[in-house]
């Protein structure tokens, strides 16, 4: 048998400065398509926020995003070729203080 080549799907999960207890902050989630198909259909991501954060909101062109106990799914039905990305989602949520660790 042969199957069909896939696309190699990458996410980069980033933020500028340090987050602090008592203010909003925001990551940026990043996924881009490796090659060496074309995505289509329906591609989700899904991301489980660490102790302390919560969740405010989370946004991207095309993206439609849930949130249930701190478990983020965003799903998209966008076509990506290889050596394309799909739009960012900023995924925003509010720094409580079990985040803070010594």
């Amino acid at each position: 048998t042969t199957s069909a080549p896939k696309a190699d799907l990458a996410i980069v999960k980033s933020h500028s400065g340090d987050f602090q207890v008592g203010t909003p902050a925001t990551w940026l989630l990043a996924l881009g398509n490796n090659g060496p198909s074309t995505v289509q259909g329906t591609t989700t991501i899904s991301d489980t926020l660490p102790d302390g954060i919560g969740y405010v909101s989370a946004v991207g062109e095309g993206w439609i995003c849930t949130e249930d106990q701190g478990d983020v799914s965003c799903a998209s039905t966008a076509t990506v070729a290889p050596g394309g990305s799909f739009p960012v989602i900023e995924l925003t949520v509010k720094v409580g203080a079990a985040a803070y660790r010594r």
